[in-house]
């Protein structure tokens, strides 16, 4: 039976151009990809997590690390996302998805709550911290009914549609309720996502500094981390 209660579905895979394999790329000998799932299962108003990968080879490694470790995983097409993210999130019975990037391994589980909290209490088709960015990049989340992204698919014509998913909703916003949640600062050029190999060397840097707290440092905490290594020049960012 479908539940109400959100699933996180976490989009990932290992083909990414800029910087291959990122997230089983190991830190104080955990994949990136462990920081995030830890983090995620702190969520409060989400009953679970799933991963969404491709059903390519190259993305073998990442469902042996799933299986190996109970984390829920998905296999389907590496180029229509939006039709994998879906897949995932009715293989777990959930009615509501949460998606998230697999390369925010600092993402804050209370930002992913107060999200669900937002859309779960607005009548809305979509709740994001994206369309209007103040959150860092590697805080970003957006909740939407799996009704919503079933519609949506057969819509999805124009190239990158079902690659990139929700750009589709935001171009299309006089059609859907849309509602945002704001920070209450102008963090939306912060870098905390995972790209490239600096980006990488800031996150090994964070979580060094972090010690025991990486899985459960708030944004906050975080955000105050990576501005004292910018102030110290620890780290090229």
């Amino acid at each position: 039976m479908a539940s109400d209660t959100p699933i996180i579905v976490v989009q990932a895979r290992l083909s990414s151009q800029r910087l291959p394999g990122k997230v089983l790329r190991a830190v104080a000998g955990r994949p990136m990809i462990d920081y995030l799932i830890s983090r995620l299962r702190q969520c409060r108003l989400a009953k679970g997590v799933v991963i969404a990968t491709s059903d390519t080879a190259s993305d073998d490694p990442l469902a042996a690390w799933a299986s190996e470790h109970d984390v829920p995983l998905f296999r389907g097409s590496l180029d229509n996302v939006a039709g994998r993210l879906l897949d995932a999130a009715r293989s777990c019975g959930g009615k509501t998805l949460v998606r998230i990037c697999g390369d925010s391994p600092l993402m804050d589980p209370k930002v992913i709550d107060h999200m669900i909290a937002l859309y779960q209490a607005t009548p809305c088709d979509l709740a994001t911290n994206i369309q209007l960015r103040t959150f860092p990049k590697g805080m970003s989340v957006e909740v939407m009914a799996v009704s919503t992204l079933e519609e949506a698919m057969p819509l999805m014509t124009e190239a990158g549609d079902r690659e990139h998913v929700t750009p589709f909703f935001y171009r299309n916003a006089m059609h859907y309720r849309i509602v945002g949640l704001t920070s209450g600062q102008d963090l939306g050029a912060v870098q905390m996502s995972v790209d490239t190999a600096e980006d990488f060397n800031l996150f090994e840097a964070m979580a060094a500094r972090l010690g025991s707290s990486v899985d459960t440092a708030d944004m906050r905490t975080v955000l105050a981390i990576r501005q004292s290594l910018t102030e110290e020049s620890q780290i090229d960012v």
